[in-house]
């Protein structure tokens, strides 16, 4: 059964979670991007929580500005030093004896992942990103390929001014929470809906490190 919890964070944020499987249970945890939220990944936390497929405790944070989670009105508490340390003090708080088995992210969740993973690698064993290149690769394509200039223009210096609007205005967690009520999959920014796409949120997504 997921359900919905509220983990109070020591360092005053809260974090509205979606939950499944026993407390004590190797945790799997998984970031979702913008402009979705938690609720993404129902369906794998249904799954994995299944003892036949592991009995995984699964939990899914809405990132702070999200859903009920905090949200701070100053943008510079969204910087990703401030993530990073949220999802280190959901971590202690969901499994404080054991890394991770897993921490599974996706898109703007899959940029916080690796940071969390570059800077607290004893706190998990795998590494899951979908659609979140790895920032070294995109620092050098930024700044070497056209294409992907073009492809991304946040990259020349619009993502901070777009970060800016989506958290002063919560844009983001606004739109995920209409998007729920509605039932509605709202598909992140710069992803293609396909066949892949889909493919890779499938159950049998692989529980190892890899980068699309």
């Amino acid at each position: 059964m997921t359900e919905t919890l509220a983990h109070p964070l020591p360092h005053g944020i809260t974090l509205n979670c979606r939950v499944s499987g026993e407390r004590g249970r190797p945790v799997l945890m998984f970031l979702h991007g913008f402009p979705e939220a938690a609720f993404v990944w129902d369906p794998l936390l249904a799954h994995f929580s299944r003892p036949e497929n592991g009995g995984y405790r699964c939990v899914a944070p809405n990132l702070r500005g999200y859903e009920q989670s905090s949200a701070p009105s100053d943008v510079s508490a969204y910087r990703a030093k401030h993530l990073v340390q949220d999802i280190l003090a959901l971590c202690e708080a969901e499994s404080p004896h054991q890394p991770l088995a897993a921490l599974v992210a996706h898109d703007w969740g899959g940029a916080v992942a690796w940071g969390f993973a570059n800077q607290h690698p004893g706190r998990l064993r795998q590494l899951a990103i979908i659609n979140s290149p790895h920032p070294g690769t995109f620092l050098r394509e930024l700044q070497n390929s056209p294409e992907q200039q073009a492809a991304s223009p946040a990259g020349r210096g619009r993502l901070s001014a777009a970060l800016a609007v989506f958290h002063q205005h919560g844009r983001g967690r606004r739109a995920a929470c209409l998007a729920h009520r509605r039932g509605q999959r709202p598909v992140p920014c710069g992803v293609v809906p396909g066949p892949h796409r889909r493919a890779q949120l499938l159950p049998r997504l692989p529980l190892a490190a890899t980068a699309s």
